[in-house]
């Protein structure tokens, strides 16, 4: 994860901001300013995947899966962490007849995809219902402002017929 995120704040290179940005836009600052964000959604990126992959239980999963190599690799007698086919072979045969490991991490992905699908989508709704309770507050704060209004302006007429009143009464 590290490596693809590195090698893609990489490919982002003074020649692919200059063909964004025009010559005057594109100062030492905005290029500072867009070195900062990268670092900072690098850091996010991965601090989200380590907590997908606690929640998930994956770092236990990658480390089980890191001492069936190495213990394949012990027992094919190299001592080194490359290990033979006929070891692969064994620990795919566990596996069910048809299903290959490439099958277990495509199911594997997809049904983590499907969990994040729907956790996005609960996010959503919980999102949506806020958006419904801020508009109900608004339109209530705005018939309480119209309100209000009316009675000063209620309040503003009475005042204009007494000051009628007065300068009528004052010229009699």
């Amino acid at each position: 994860m590290k490596k693809a995120l590195s090698e893609s704040i990489n490919s982002i290179s003074p020649s692919t901001l200059s063909s964004i940005y025009p010559p005057e836009v594109l100062t030492p600052s905005l290029e500072s300013l867009i070195n900062r964000m990268l670092e900072q959604i690098s850091v996010r990126t991965l601090a989200e995947f380590e907590q997908i992959l606690e929640s998930k239980g994956m770092n236990e999963r990658l480390v089980k899966l890191e001492s069936l190599i190495l213990e394949a690799a012990a027992s094919s007698g190299d001592g080194n962490s490359q290990f033979s086919s006929t070891n692969a072979t064994n620990l795919v045969d566990l596996l069910p007849e048809g299903i290959s490991p490439q099958d277990v991490l495509r199911f594997t992905m997809h049904k983590l995809k499907l969990q994040e699908q729907a956790r996005l989508l609960q996010e959503c709704e919980q999102v949506e219902a806020e958006n419904d309770q801020i508009a109900r507050e608004i339109e209530l704060g705005k018939k309480q402002i119209e309100k209000k209004l009316e009675s000063i302006e209620d309040k503003r007429r009475m005042m204009q017929k007494s000051a009628d009143v007065c300068t009528m009464g004052s010229m009699a």
